[in-house]
């Protein structure tokens, strides 16, 4: 900032001359960093010292060690650095370098050059984890690799040797490897090294053996070469590898605890760990049970045990040995299922064996019921509300004489499945909701455990919801034994008619020639001259049907005189005298 500095000389109060000077006013000159903070003996380094260096001012740069020396500073770009030259010394030393006339000074090292001897191994694959550098005047903190041009961190083990950790980066090919301080890249080594691509695996199996050991591992993938020893470690248990080809190597397993193990394969020595498998170590098969009991072909069975895997073809063997063979799917180490598929029907033998026909260890025969197809057919015509939730029954028949009460039998309505109750020849299912935008007529069989069951088809109508529309009469006398004629649509019912008024339950029945309900009301208790007004219900098809409509009960009429007796045109009206008259009844 420039200021006018004004300088008066008085005379009392009137000044006699003046005059007017330029001032700058900047900021007090400091130091703030340095760079490098380090100097190779022997070489001459431009040191850039950061700070408040105004331009107008000339500075100078002292190196104090053990030979002193000055030198003139140079203004870098503005004012906010300097550069001094430092001498070269001929030996490790550390130093100060101060801007003569600032109270600041900046350390400074004098090390020997840095020297990259060897690198071990000096071909390795480009994804290993790390390269060890020997060498000299490695100095711990601050010190950084790069290899392609990627940096990380140098970590330093001792004065000759370090670890550098950034070559898993880097690509195939014959490269150069830099090493340097972080704070003076001035100082730095370089040597090469070979990178070869780094192995990849693609399949591993089997994935599962047993815990004897002995299976052999085939191991396919990409770039195999072996760079040093070659091995296959199954947890901390290592065995060799033999590399068959640059796509192919293999192992054999060794013995070991039953268990889920990592696998990981090493082509040089350790330094690169490649895969991220797992293999199961099994204990041999041995077969618990097998369920359901009861089955028709195509049924799945369900098998428990321990000791399944994936790596050994199993079957189920149906019919005494007669050649009825079906694949089972393991599920887990202790469930497994397969297919019943067997051409005789009632109880039948089930064994499991292994892909060579040979009975698996311990395994135990089983015997299913195999069930043959059954006919269906209903007494009545079937068909139902959209709203579902209506009992239907059916009727079973069939060659077998197996009974079905504990078997899992189902209805199936189109495509959904309902569970259903079975007693003897009878099958009970509730009819499920009607799928909007679907047909009203579906087709109903039978299934056993999810599988079809029934060798006909029945037919299954859904009608809309019964609904109330009229009743008459709606006034009836507390007496009782009023026929109360209910219309509306669709109440057609398949069986018993009740009907509730309030919590009175009476007897109802289907009139055919009024195509309605008729339903005889109750008796009631009743306070003279009181009128009860009680909501409708009809229970058809199993289920109880609001009318939304209500029947009022009123005292009984009783007539005990008229007048006049004997009546002509001219009379208008007839007085009748007697009791249980009200203004509400019509």
């Amino acid at each position: 900032t420039l200021y006018h500095v004004i300088v008066s000389v008085e005379n009392g109060v009137t000044p006699v001359s003046s005059s007017q000077h330029p001032f700058w006013c900047i900021p007090e000159p400091a130091i703030h960093y340095a760079y490098p903070k380090f100097i190779a003996v022997g070489e001459s380094t431009p040191i850039v010292v950061y700070g408040n260096f105004h331009p107008g001012i000339i500075f100078e740069c002292r190196f104090e060690g053990r030979i002193p020396s000055v030198t003139p500073a140079r203004h870098m770009i503005d004012s906010s650095s300097l550069e001094c030259i430092s001498p070269a010394y001929s030996s490790p030393q550390s130093i100060s370098l101060e801007i003569i006339g600032l109270v600041e000074t900046v350390l400074l090292n004098v090390i020997d050059p840095v020297r990259v001897e060897a690198t071990i191994p000096a071909v390795i694959f480009s994804g290993s984890d790390s390269i060890i550098i020997k060498g000299n005047n490695f100095i711990p903190g601050g010190m950084i690799c790069s290899v392609q041009g990627k940096e990380t961190v140098l970590e330093v083990i001792n004065g000759t040797h370090a670890v550098c950790k950034s070559v898993a980066e880097a690509k195939p090919s014959s490269v150069a490897l830099d090493i340097f301080f972080k704070d003076a890249r001035q100082i730095s080594d370089v040597t090469n090294i070979t990178l070869y691509p780094t192995p990849l695996i693609e399949t591993v199996s089997p994935t599962s053996g047993l815990v004897y050991g002995g299976t052999t591992l085939v191991v396919k993938g990409r770039n195999f070469r072996k760079l040093g020893r070659s091995f296959c470690a199954f947890g901390d248990i290592v065995v060799e590898a033999n590399i068959h080809s640059s796509i192919h190597l293999s192992c054999v397993t060794p013995e070991i605890a039953a268990g889920n193990v990592p696998v990981k394969f090493s082509l040089d020595n350790g330094m690169t760990m490649i895969g991220n498998q797992s293999f199961s170590f099994v204990q041999p098969i041995v077969l618990h049970s097998v369920s359901p009991k009861t089955a028709v072909n195509g049924t799945d069975l369900f098998l428990t045990g321990k000791g399944f895997r994936r790596n050994v073809t199993i079957k189920c063997s149906f019919g005494n040995g007669h050649g009825d063979f079906s694949l089972a799917k393991v599920v887990s180490s202790t469930r497994a299922s397969c297919p019943v598929v067997a051409r005789t029907f009632g109880y039948i033998g089930l064994s499991v064996v292994t892909s060579d026909n040979m009975r698996i260890s311990g395994a135990k025969a089983a015997e299913i019921y195999n069930h043959p197809l059954v006919a269906v057919t209903a007494n009545k015509t079937l068909f139902g509300s959209d709203a579902g939730g209506q009992e239907i029954e059916l009727l079973i028949s069939s060659e077998a004489d197996e009974l079905l009460e504990h078997s899992a039998i189902g209805c199936l309505f189109g495509h959904r499945s309902v569970p259903a109750t079975v007693t003897r020849s009878v099958v009970k299912c509730m009819t499920p909701p009607w799928e909007p935008q679907t047909p009203r007529n579906v087709t109903l069989t039978v299934n056993l455990n999810g599988m079809e069951f029934s060798k006909n088809v029945l037919n299954f109508e859904y009608i809309e919801a019964p609904r109330v529309t009229k009743i008459h009469p709606v006034y009836v006398s507390t007496s009782g034994g009023t026929h109360v004629v209910v219309s509306g649509v669709n109440l057609l019912p398949m069986g018993r008619v009740s009907c509730r008024f309030g919590n009175h339950q009476t007897y109802g029945y289907f009139d055919s020639t009024l195509i309605s309900v008729a339903c005889l009301t109750p008796s009631i208790d009743q306070r003279e001259g009181e009128i009860y007004a009680y909501p409708l219900f009809l229970f058809l098809n199993g289920i109880w049907i609001d009318s939304e409509q209500k029947v009022y009960f009123h005292e009984p009429i009783h007539i005990e005189s008229l007048a006049p007796r004997v009546i002509s045109h001219s009379v208008e009206s007839i007085l009748v005298h007697g009791s249980g008259f009200s203004a509400v009844v019509p």
